[in-house]
């Protein structure tokens, strides 16, 4: 009686245990399936960052230890045919994927996505060089004056009294310097201040005379001399009646003020400016100088006195370098040392820089907002403008401005400006921000910055040549420093993808079989079905393959293939009904890769927050068996 109890024991006791690995199966498979939603959640997390989790069932044993199992087979298998497990979504949107925080170059802006980048830049101040203009040796005059037989000129009073006159008598004189600041183009005339001074003195050394003078004296110099403290009309400088030092010479100062080329020729003026590799400009001008017409009188206390009918007057013109303090002429010189920093992509959501993506945007903007310090003497400058997308430290994409098309700073504004410029593929209904009455410039290449396998992790932005346009200036101080352009920058790049942009995104999700419940599990059939009703401007193409507890696909032990769920697509903007599924011997589950693609389908298609995806009926069948033992 008591083995026949004990058998009974024991076979309830081994069908009770069957019947709760029975449902240790069923819930290792719903736990499974529940895995494969995750899967379908994170499947889509480009669109959604869903995860479920399911308690596991409360599992008791009633294996008595003082019983004897082994001569009884304790093998079990348990199969499970269909098993379908209904799951119900919400909504998903597109504000659940990219999860933006306050550093992301992704912003939403009027209920859209866009890439907004802000910067500035500083350009460095141009140095004007001082000029000083240095003249040749020059040669004194020595001339014979005769007397002067008229009687229009006033006598000094003496014994003796005669009046000699002065014809024209010059020499030549040159000035020279290859030391001119590259910045001055052409020159029409200089400022500064610079003394002439001119030594007269006569040949009198017997002492015959008490007094001497000139009368009527003009001093001549090149047309284009201003001098400031004696009337001068066209090169003559009249200095009228003097008085001349007895036993010494006597020094007349000309306080010249300007020069003005205009009124020289090309065989007395000559300026060549710096071009290319030349440093300076060099500038050499030629002249005359000496006395175009006077008297001189004199005296004497004694009417024995001999006075001689000539005597000799020696002009002896005494040149200083001139330190040039302004000009007036065409201005133009390159602006250098633009600091902009690289703009950086590096916090933009993972979605966007997987592998494959490939961003086609429809009309990006890049703002920019200068002053022009240049403005003061009614100048212009122009730039080009190069962005290069890098990638792994090497440049994958170049963009240019337009043929022809330039950033144009006029002066109309002042010094502070500002000068607002948008460069975008086409000119925008309204200017973003505080960019208002911008100045359009095409940049139709902007579309493709982000383009290429992947997207860039930073942008390198260059000022193409920037320069001050050749302009008529007056009175453009030298030895002087010219302010530094500056101002900032924006990208603006509202995510309205071209047609033909693709978004690729995949991870792998692995760590299931955890306690190694899994291993004990073979599926031979897994199928998901469910309605997708998709509202974004793209086609969704989502796949994924299983994997060991390697991370390598599991391979079907009929075919020795991967183990692969077929893909489905959704289109832009439709309902679908999908399936995934794969079928054969799989086991040794430990995870999965997915991936999901968009495949932007529309033309001009902007990516919106509340942008929709909804998956209804849902159903997840799954076919195999558990194998353990007791």
């Amino acid at each position: 009686m008591m083995q026949k109890n004990r058998l009974k024991k024991i076979v309830c006791c081994q069908i009770s245990q069957k019947y709760q690995n029975s449902l240790l199966t069923l819930h290792v498979f719903i736990t499974f399936i529940l895995n494969l939603y995750i899967y379908m959640s994170k499947i889509l997390k480009p669109l959604a960052c869903l995860a479920l989790t399911l308690p596991l069932l409360p599992l008791t044993s009633c294996i008595d230890d003082n019983y004897d199992l082994d001569d009884i087979n304790t093998d079990i298998e348990v199969k499970v045919n269909d098993l379908v497990v209904p799951i119900q979504l919400d909504a998903i949107k597109l504000s659940n994927v990219f999860d933006l925080d306050e550093g992301s170059v992704i912003k939403e802006i009027n209920g859209e996505y866009a890439v907004v980048v802000d910067g500035d830049f500083k350009g460095e101040p141009t140095h004007v060089s001082p000029v000083t203009i240095t003249p040749s040796p020059i040669n004194p005059i020595r001339c014979d004056i005769f007397k002067y037989e008229g009687s229009d000129i006033d006598l000094p009073i003496g014994a003796q009294a005669i009046s000699y006159e002065i014809n024209e008598a010059t020499t030549s004189f040159t000035f020279a310097s290859s030391e001119i600041d590259r910045t001055i183009q052409s020159l029409n005339s200089i400022k500064g201040t610079w003394d002439i001074d001119v030594m007269l003195d006569l040949d009198d050394n017997n002492g015959l005379f008490q007094y001497l003078g000139f009368r009527k004296l003009v001093v001549t110099i090149p047309a284009g001399f201003m001098v400031e403290n004696y009337p001068c009309e066209n090169g003559n400088v009249t200095i009228g009646d003097i008085d001349m030092n007895i036993g010494g010479p006597t020094y007349i100062k000309l306080h010249v003020s300007q020069i003005d080329f205009s009124k020289f020729d090309s065989s007395t003026f000559k300026f060549t400016p710096a071009t290319g590799d030349v440093n300076n400009g060099e500038i050499e001008f030629h002249g005359k100088i000496g006395v175009a017409s006077g008297f001189v009188v004199g005296s004497t206390n004694s009417t024995s006195t001999n006075i001689p009918q000539n005597v000799q007057l020696q002009i002896d013109p005494i040149l200083n370098s001139i330190d040039v303090a302004s000009v007036s002429g065409t201005i133009a010189f390159s602006l250098s040392g633009f600091s902009v920093a690289d703009v950086d992509l590096s916090n933009i959501p993972d979605m966007l820089r997987r592998p494959g993506t490939d961003i086609s945007l429809c009309n990006p903007q890049l703002y920019a907002s200068f002053n022009n310090p240049m403005a003061y003497y009614n100048l212009e400058a122009s730039s080009g403008l190069t962005l290069e997308a890098i990638k792994n430290g090497n440049v994958v994409n170049t963009c240019s401005l337009d043929a022809g098309q330039t950033i144009m700073l006029s002066y109309n504004k002042g010094l502070q400006g500002p000068y607002n410029f948008c460069m975008a593929p086409t000119r925008p209904e309204e200017f973003y921000g505080h960019y208002t009455g911008a100045q359009f410039v095409g940049y139709k290449t902007l579309s493709n910055l982000l383009s290429g396998d992947g997207l860039p992790e930073k942008i390198h932005v260059e000022f193409v040549n920037p320069h001050v346009l050749p302009g008529e200036v007056r009175d453009f101080t030298l030895d002087s420093e010219i302010a530094a352009v500056e101002g900032n920058y924006t990208l603006y790049a509202p995510l309205a993808l071209s047609k033909g942009s693709k978004i690729v995104y995949e991870e792998d999700e692995i760590g299931w079989n955890d306690d190694e419940t899994f291993d004990k599990i073979t599926v031979t059939t897994l199928k998901i079905t469910a309605k997708v009703y998709n509202s974004l401007p793209a086609a969704i193409t989502l796949s994924g393959t299983l994997l060991d507890s390697e991370g390598k696909p599991c391979v079907d032990a009929q075919t020795g293939k991967p183990a692969v769920l077929n893909g489905f697509t959704v289109a832009a903007n439709t309902t679908s009904d999908v399936e995934l599924s794969v079928s054969g011997t799989i086991s040794g589950l430990d995870g999965i890769i997915y991936s999901a693609s968009c495949d932007v389908t529309e033309v001009d298609s902007t990516l919106r927050p509340d942008s929709p995806i909804e998956l209804t009926d849902i159903r997840v069948t799954v076919s195999g068996y558990y194998r353990d033992t007791l």
